[in-house]
């Protein structure tokens, strides 16, 4: 059975660096998928303009992207589309298409992807990846599949539909297809079942599945745990933020501190809060390098923008207490008010919060202890 909540929570909570992020040198790969009709789109009232980004934005990404097709042409398919969708006419339409992009379904996706992106409708990107998949466009196929299972495309049986896809795609090797249907298997706790999928779309450059095999490792569910160090630094080699934070913290078990810190910076220049976070700790402690109260504050206000309440409620320590950073009680109360805002109804950080915030009621926070 098609296990289509699994597609959805992965298309939710799945980083997209992490999900499609391949390998540039990965060969083009077809499939076969058959032909179906078009579902009837929702397109709100404003039309052609929900289905194009605007002008400037269009020209800027179509000449950035080195496309052949031209922006009055996908302006005019878009029109085209518009028309067919409401008089039921979208076979035609599928031809219409193929003969604006020359039948290169290579470029058909890149569009696809680049109204996905850019474009408030994703009627017309769905339409395009249904049109490249039918083609055999491996890529293509993929995302399609994608939409079909999480409901999106509102095709009659389309969850089945995308599920059979899933499992093609798999069957011929492709990376990020292994990885989708590696996750509906451990959606249903069955590692073992993954297991050889994950290593496969690990070695096409799929950064999730590299990270996924160093979580399983680590946690004892396949393999050795002495093993996950290589994939997570395997993730961070393919630019996974979460491989490279867990690559630092596995380093940082073994005491070689300033290898995880390099780690860790990393991971913060690409956003992992936690990272980010770790970085401004070891800076304020001097762990792994120079102690530099200032770069800690940096970093920590980094985690702190992100809503990370242990950056928040330590960064308002130090700005409470005043010894290693210039002292400021207005900033740290706005912390601490954010702090208790993020953190879990009853949990440690909003207590430590709500005490803090009662010590500088009293005019007694002129010492607080960094956790």
């Amino acid at each position: 059975m098609y296990a289509h909540r699994a597609i959805q929570r992965i298309a939710q909570q799945t980083p997209r660096a992490l999900l499609f992020s391949t390998s540039s040198a990965q060969a083009p790969q077809t499939v076969e998928i058959q032909k179906r009709a078009f579902p009837k789109f929702s397109i709100t009232a404003s039309g052609l303009s929900s289905l194009i980004p605007r002008s400037q934005q269009l020209a800027k990404a179509l000449t950035l992207g080195k496309f052949t097709v031209t922006q009055p042409e996908l302006t005019r398919l878009a029109s085209q589309f518009l028309a067919a969708n409401e008089h039921a006419s979208m076979e035609e339409w599928r031809t219409q298409a193929l003969g604006v992009f020359h039948g290169d379904v290579r470029e058909i996706t890149r569009a696809a992807s680049l109204f996905a992106k850019l474009s408030p409708n994703k009627s017309l990107s769905y339409a395009l990846y249904k049109v490249a998949a039918e083609e055999g466009h491996a890529n293509a196929a993929y995302h399609y599949a994608v939409l079909l299972g999480t409901g999106e495309m509102r095709m009659e049986g389309g969850r089945g539909v995308g599920g059979q896809i899933i499992k093609d795609l798999a069957k011929i090797g492709h990376p990020p297809g292994l990885m989708l249907l590696a996750e509906t298997r451990l959606a249903r706790n069955d590692a073992a079942g993954a297991y050889a999928m994950l290593e496969q779309a690990a070695k096409g450059g799929v950064a999730a599945a590299a990270f996924q095999l160093g979580k399983l490792m680590r946690d004892g569910r396949v393999g050795e745990p002495d093993q996950a160090r290589g994939w997570f630094e395997e993730a961070a080699r393919l630019g996974s933020p979460e491989g490279l934070f867990m690559a630092g913290t596995v380093l940082a078990g073994e005491e070689k501190f300033g290898e995880a810190l390099d780690y860790f910076e990393r991971a913060a220049a690409l956003g992992n809060v936690e990272a980010q976070y770790n970085v401004g700790l070891y800076y304020l402690q001097g762990t792994g390098c120079e102690k530099n109260p200032e770069l800690a504050v940096e970093y920590w206000t980094m985690a702190a923008a992100e809503r990370f309440p242990v950056a928040m409620l330590n960064l308002a320590k130090l700005l409470m207490e005043g010894k290693e950073v210039a002292r400021d009680r207005r900033r740290a109360r706005r912390l601490l008010e954010a702090a208790v805002e993020a953190s879990d109804k009853d949990g440690f950080i909003k207590d430590q919060a709500l005490a803090l915030m009662e010590r500088m009621g009293k005019g007694s926070d002129s010492r607080c202890n960094v956790m």
